[in-house]
């Protein structure tokens, strides 16, 4: 279950997205908001709660640890966000699990700058 952040939301409405954590972003999804400054890759896609249906558009970063890229769960459709943002989306409640709709953005870190590049042949791919 992810916490509530009535304090936050309660005073600003829906935001525009979700990061891993569960916390509230009301910036446009970008790569500079993820919560892991270790990311590699970030991608940005859209979830729905298994019970009300609700949509929300989350964020999930590529760790230097983690067993294979993002990029392979995308192709597998293997992408998993676990409970969806307790933002009292439904009577179930914030421990129902989501499933994973369809990719809105997938950007990798592109030189020895770090800067960001969006892989544009990945936008609305599906992932279900």
């Amino acid at each position: 279950m992810k916490p509530p952040y009535n304090d936050i939301t309660d005073k600003l409405g829906a935001p525009q997205w979700w990061d891993d954590n569960g916390t509230p972003r009301y910036c446009e999804p970008h790569p500079v908001h993820a919560p892991c400054i270790y990311a590699r890759e970030v991608l940005f896609y859209v979830i729905k709660c298994q019970a009300c249906q609700t949509a929300f558009t989350v964020c999930i970063t590529g760790k230097i640890f983690q067993e294979k890229e993002l990029l392979e769960y995308i192709k597998d459709h293997g992408i998993h966000y676990g409970d969806p943002p307790n933002f009292g989306c439904c009577a179930a409640g914030p421990t129902m699990s989501s499933d994973s709709i369809r990719v809105v953005s997938y950007w990798v870190k592109v030189n020895k700058d770090m800067e960001w590049k969006e892989l544009e042949e990945f936008r609305n791919h599906p992932l279900e």
